[in-house]
């Protein structure tokens, strides 16, 4: 699942009485051993973005971030994906019988039988792992717990 704001934990600040009047960054969410919940800063942009839609951008600012070489591979963004899906549930909810659930597991299949084709029209790595990532994180929300 996106993030409809499009920021991210890398790209952000805040006064500190803002923090503090939305009680800052979830202990429910964070990266911590296997039980990873990802959405700390998903989960505060939408409690802040809720009462006050304004959020600011500056596609001037660059973030330089030190990636350690186990999160490059491939097995790794897989898997953070498929956490991605399952933490939406978290941040979200889901409810398992309705229509738009349904017409989520839709989009899943199109787009599992739509790989093949993407996988063999262009042919590089970045198009296969794009395309996996992308199942992987629709799955975790389709199948993933609270």
């Amino acid at each position: 699942m996106k993030n409809q704001y499009g920021f991210s934990g890398s790209n952000m600040a805040f006064l500190k009485d803002v923090l503090a009047k939305f009680d800052g960054f979830s202990s429910d969410f964070g990266m911590v051993g296997d039980g990873i919940r990802l959405g700390e800063e998903a989960d505060l942009f939408y409690r802040i973005y809720s009462e006050k839609p304004c959020l600011w951008y500056d596609p001037k600012i660059r973030v330089y971030h030190w990636v350690s070489l186990r999160n490059m591979s491939v097995r790794y963004r897989l898997w953070r994906s498929y956490k991605v899906g399952v933490s939406s549930v978290l941040l979200r909810g889901r409810k398992v019988f309705s229509l738009d659930y349904l017409k989520k597991w839709g989009y899943f299949f199109l787009l599992l039988l739509k790989a093949p084709y993407i996988l063999l029209k262009d042919r590089n790595k970045r198009s296969m792992v794009v395309t996996f990532c992308e199942l992987a994180k629709r799955l975790g929300y389709l199948i993933g717990r609270k």
